[in-house]
C-alpha cells in the first residue's frame, strides 16, 4: 500500500520513498589526567525528511505550485505521514524542492522534497527577582527617612551665619580705635576667635560663623 503523506493540506500521491534522518549533537571534552573523554549532550538536531514520488491528475500542477510558493517564502507548513520515524514532526520548512514533468504523460509530475523540522526557539529564562515583604520595605523606608531627616537637621545646625554686634557710644560717632573681639567654641567643639575694626553706624558684622557659644568684648587701641 503506497504511503500518502499530507503536506500543507496537499496529498502527495504515489510517494515511492520516505526517509527520515535524526542526529544527536554531542560535544567531546577532554579531561586532564583521566582516560577517555567527557561527552556533553547538546540535544538533537531538527529531523530531516526526504520524499520522492509522483503526482498525477488535474490538481497536481496547482498543488506543486502552492508548495513552490511556500518554499520561496520560507513559510512553515504542516506535515503528516504514516511512518513511525516522522509521526513526531508536525511543522516543517521545505528545504529543497525538485519537480520534473514526465514527457508523454500529461498531468504527471515526478517530485523530490526535502523537509526540515521546524523547532521553535527556547523561551528566554526569566531571572527570579527576590522581593522583600511589604512590612520590611516600609521599615527600610522609615529608617532611611529618619536618617535623612537627622542629617538635614545636623547640616542646618552647622550652617554658617552672620553675627552682628552693636556698639553704642552714648551719642558719640567716633569709632576709631575700637576693636570688637568674638571668642568662643562652635557646636562641633572647635575654638573660634575673630576681631574687627570695621563698622557701619556702630554695627560690626562677622560673617561665616557657625552655631556655637561666643563671648563679645570691646577694646580700645
Amino acid at each position: 500500500m503506497p504511503v500518502k503523506p499530507m503536506l500543507d493540506g496537499i496529498e502527495l500521491q504515489q510517494v515511492q520513498q520516505v526517509a527520515a534522518e535524526d542526529a544527536e549533537v554531542l560535544a567531546q571534552h577532554g579531561v586532564p589526567s583521566l582516560e577517555g573523554d567527557f561527552l556533553q549532550d547538546l540535544g538533537r538536531r531538527a529531523t530531516r525528511v526526504t520524499l520522492t514520488g509522483v503526482m498525477t491528475g488535474p490538481q497536481a500542477g496547482d498543488g506543486l505550485k502552492t508548495l513552490r510558493e511556500k518554499f520561496r517564502a520560507a513559510a512553515p507548513v504542516s506535515f503528516v505521514a504514516d511512518i513511525a520515524t516522522a509521526t513526531s514532526v508536525s511543522q516543517v520548512l521545505i528545504e529543497e524542492l525538485g519537480v520534473r514533468e514526465l514527457a508523454g504523460k500529461p498531468e504527471r509530475f515526478e517530485h523530490e522534497l526535502t523537509l526540515r523540522e521546524l523547532l521553535p526557539p527556547p523561551a528566554p529564562e526569566e531571572e527570579a527577582v527576590a522581593q522583600a515583604p511589604a512590612g520590611q520595605v516600609n521599615g527600610q523606608i522609615q529608617e532611611e527617612a529618619s536618617a535623612l531627616g537627622s542629617q538635614q537637621v545636623e547640616a542646618i545646625a552647622h550652617q554658617a551665619g552672620t553675627l552682628e554686634v552693636q556698639v553704642d557710644l552714648d551719642g558719640g560717632t567716633d569709632y576709631s580705635g575700637i576693636i570688637v573681639l568674638v571668642e568662643g567654641e562652635t557646636d562641633g567643639g572647635e575654638a573660634f576667635s575673630a576681631s574687627s575694626t570695621e563698622q557701619v553706624n556702630g554695627t560690626y558684622r562677622f560673617e561665616g560663623i557657625q552655631a556655637g557659644t561666643y563671648t563679645v568684648s570691646v577694646e580700645l587701641q
